[in-house]
């Protein structure tokens, strides 16, 4: 696309880029820390 419409859909793209990105980051976080503390952490 071309002109004004193409720009604004393109932006919008990243955007959703971005919220993705972030997103997933947070996913992996939480995965990570939920099996550090439970193979990591033997309960006494």
């Amino acid at each position: 696309m071309v002109g004004e419409k193409g720009k604004k859909m393109k932006r919008k793209a990243l955007k959703w880029k971005r919220l993705v990105e972030a997103a997933t980051q947070q996913v992996y976080f939480n995965l990570e820390n939920v099996i550090n503390q439970v193979l990591f952490n033997p309960r006494h």
